[in-house]
């Protein structure tokens, strides 16, 4: 997968081929009390959206993200694929891939690794 960049977080329109919140992810959001976590919550989701789409060769604005009761996401239109995703800081790290999960989390390592399958989010 490749990197997604910066989506933007309300107004005005979306960069070209880059997803906007949509407005359950606006609402949720806007549910947190830290104003840092609604930043990072809504150019994370589009973020993710962008990644996942751009892989499975669908819109990002057409993918739909859900979460099981315990919280976990997945994707109810792709059924056989399993998705994870880890944020450290500015860093988004998706993963996705069929039959089990793709990732457990990880802390960040101490130095830079790259960003293979990082975006900044």
């Amino acid at each position: 997968m490749g990197a997604a960049g910066n989506a933007p977080t309300s107004g005005g329109p979306a960069p070209a081929g880059r997803a906007r919140p949509t407005e359950a992810e606006r609402q949720r959001g806007n549910a947190f009390t830290a104003a840092a976590a609604t930043r990072r919550f809504l150019r994370s989701r589009p973020a993710v959206r962008d990644l996942l789409g751009r892989w499975l060769g669908v819109p990002a604005a057409e993918l739909r993200l859900a979460y099981t009761p315990l919280g976990k996401p997945y994707l109810p239109d792709h059924p056989g694929l399993h998705v994870s995703w880890s944020r450290s800081g500015p860093l988004l790290l998706v993963g996705a891939g069929p039959s089990s999960p793709p990732a457990r989390h990880h802390p960040a390592p101490r130095r830079p690794c790259g960003n293979g399958g990082a975006a900044r989010a």
